[in-house]
């Protein structure tokens, strides 16, 4: 009974989303996101939580990005995150706040 949409392409798209998401991707995942953006945010659900999930994904690649390092430039996060320095101030602070930055 579910196989009929599994090749429907808003099921593909969410069902990639999450495999980005799970696989800490922010590349695979933006490019998906900026691929499929109307179709996933005409969704209700994913629409309301889709910057909760954006977050998620950007601050578990922010935590992997920075662990091996004593000392990082704003910069290099920023490029790698792709977002501007000031949402990645934000995100930095968000996680110090949050105890997962020390």
């Amino acid at each position: 009974e579910v196989k009929p949409y599994k090749l429907d392409p808003e099921i593909q798209a969410m069902t990639d989303l999450i495999t980005a998401y799970h696989n800490t991707d922010m590349k695979h995942f933006e490019m998906i996101f900026q691929q499929n953006k109307k179709t996933l945010l005409d969704d209700s659900f994913i629409g309301e939580h889709i910057e909760d999930l954006i977050k998620s994904v950007r601050t578990q690649v922010l935590l992997s990005l920075i662990k091996p390092y004593r000392k990082i430039k704003l910069k290099f996060i920023s490029d790698e995150l792709k977002i501007p320095d000031d949402d990645t101030e934000n995100l930095i602070a968000l996680c110090i706040l949050d105890g997962l930055i020390q």
